[in-house]
């Protein structure tokens, strides 16, 4: 187990997961982790191409359940980003092989297919999140975003863009996002490998934590309890812990004398 002590008075403990890093998220039992590998032909480098796959993990000894390639690799979406779970159903971004036609897949807990629905208002989109108020799906675009895009899942496999939210600031490589309450957290591969606090009201951007792992960042889940705990990941497959510091009081006191 590798700790590090963030700028930010937050206590990151790693995991190791070693099978690359996509998306992460979990129900109460199970991890669900989104992975995309890099296949090679026999005559490799004159053919090589990418295959998404989701695993489910058991929470507790961290061990495999179960894994399968992501449906619709013959239509050529050959990425699968970050991942959100919610009311049994696991929701999972999907891009296509020149990003143009985004597709949200919709997984049973046992990994099987339960629906899917195309996006036309994005080319990237590296992450979703259901809003447990609304029902909505919301997202983005890869980089340089400025607005958080919501979508109502329609039955006819598409996915309506009913509303979008300005932010306050522009975001870098956007990765992963999660929801709690009116705030939306986001991961993103920027400079910081940063954690940033969307309010889904008035489209306030804030900085939660400065993670500054040595890998490109990925996907995000969280646990909001009395301490909220940040679970990431890398583009290596580690698994991150992120719970903030409590100071005790006689430090606080100390500190404003």
């Amino acid at each position: 187990m590798v700790k590090l002590v963030s700028d930010e008075e937050w206590h990151i403990e790693r995991e190791e997961f070693f099978i690359g890093g996509q998306g992460i998220t979990k129900s109460k039992h199970h991890w669900y982790l989104t992975v995309t590998h890099w296949q090679l032909a026999k005559d490799f480098p004159l053919k090589i191409w990418r295959e998404g796959y989701i695993y489910k993990i058991d929470c507790v000894t961290n061990k495999i359940v179960s894994h399968k390639k992501i449906p619709f690799q013959e239509s050529r979406y050959d990425h699968v980003g970050d991942v959100d779970y919610f009311n049994g159903l696991i929701y999972l971004s999907l891009e296509d092989v020149i990003y143009s036609r985004p597709r949200i897949l919709i997984c049973n807990e046992d990994l099987s297919t339960y629906d899917y629905a195309d996006l036309v208002d994005q080319t990237h989109m590296p992450w979703c999140v259901i809003n447990p108020e609304s029902g909505l799906l919301l997202s983005s675009e890869f980089d340089f975003v400025k607005y958080i895009n919501f979508y109502e899942i329609k039955p006819d496999h598409s996915a309506k863009l009913v509303d979008k939210l300005g932010l306050s600031r522009t975001l870098r490589k956007v990765q992963g996002g999660c929801i709690h309450e009116d705030s939306l957290y986001v991961s993103c591969d920027d400079d910081v490998k940063g954690i940033y606090r969307i309010d889904l009201k008035s489209g306030n951007v804030y900085v939660m934590l400065e993670t500054r792992i040595p890998y490109e960042m990925e996907g995000i889940c969280a646990d909001f309890l009395e301490n909220p705990i940040f679970h990431f990941i890398d583009h290596e497959g580690h698994l991150y812990h992120a719970q903030k510091v409590r100071r005790p009081l006689y430090a606080m006191a100390n500190a404003t004398r």
